[in-house]
């Protein structure tokens, strides 16, 4: 897992294969603009090979509406039968209350659990 610390914050963000067809990318620490374009490009590593992607925003501190922009862009893009997004986001803390405010629960499938969601993609 990749740690960046800018201005003394600590970034996490790693992408992981964890079946054929199935990434999870976990993020923690501090999320914004400064780390959105990492994000991104993880997103589209996951996106070029297929599959289902799991992003896990259970050790997130922080997210900004960059972040939550990022996520619900990747999660609107045409379904296929290639790419399915689901989102681990604990009903406390602060990344749950920014997605709310954003609208990101009704527009992309969110768990609180990162079994819940490999349970709702079929794993």
């Amino acid at each position: 897992m990749g740690v960046h610390e800018i201005d003394g914050w600590s970034s996490r963000i790693a992408l992981d294969q964890i079946g054929r067809e199935l990434w999870l990318v976990v993020v923690g620490g501090e999320q914004d603009l400064a780390t959105v374009e990492r994000l991104r490009e993880e997103l589209g590593r996951a996106e070029v090979d297929g599959g289902d992607i799991v992003v896990d925003l259970s050790q997130a501190t922080f997210i900004d509406s960059s972040v939550a922009a990022l996520l619900v862009e990747h999660g609107s893009l045409p379904a296929t039968d290639d790419v399915s997004i689901a989102l681990v986001i604990p009903a406390a803390g602060f990344p749950a209350k920014v997605l709310r405010l954003m609208e990101v629960y009704d527009k992309l499938p969110v768990y609180e659990s990162r079994d819940g969601a490999l349970r709702a993609l079929g794993r």
